[in-house]
């Protein structure tokens, strides 16, 4: 659908035309692609900090990220089949927040899944962008997520609604 490369894209632009830190985690643990869009394939991923979210603070968050720009960090994935990933839903919560307190936008490429850590994420999250594609059921997901998100952060800014493809 194109949701990595909004991702991807939205936050280097926050990082090189706004000048502010940013990190960009990939929480697409099989299939993410940030590793592969910034040309960067490092020994240590998202998943060491979820396998064991009870020691990071920030000395390990930093030797986990990866400095892409002056103001670009990376949390890349793994993007290998080779493992099922059986992670604790309180570990992306506990690592999510600790990035959170380390810089000042932290813009998270979700995997295209609906489970209560997802769930979690993007209700808590300070802006939602939904990237849909102009088909019959990729628009309807985009609606009823975006539904479900008005009503859950009914104090918050609406989600955004990116339509890719178009």
């Amino acid at each position: 659908v194109g949701s990595s490369t909004v991702a991807h894209n939205l936050a280097w632009s926050i990082s090189e035309n706004i000048g502010v830190n940013s990190t960009l985690v990939d929480l697409d643990l099989s299939w993410g692609t940030t590793a592969l869009d910034f040309n960067h394939e490092g020994s240590q991923t998202v998943v060491d900090a979820l396998t064991d979210p009870e020691r990071i603070d920030a000395a390990v968050l930093v030797r986990l990220l990866t400095k892409t720009t002056e103001c670009l960090t990376l949390f890349t994935a793994p993007a290998s089949l080779n493992t099922m990933y059986n992670i604790d839903d309180d570990a992306y919560d506990k690592v999510i927040d600790h990035v959170r307190r380390n810089v000042p936008f932290v813009v998270l490429d979700l995997p295209h899944v609906w489970n209560e850590w997802m769930r979690s994420s993007v209700v808590n999250a300070d802006e939602v962008i939904v990237v849909c594609q102009p088909d019959l059921a990729s628009l309807r997901n985009g609606k009823n997520l975006i539904d479900y998100l008005k009503n859950a952060r009914a104090n918050d800014a609406p989600p955004r609604l990116v339509l890719n493809m178009v």
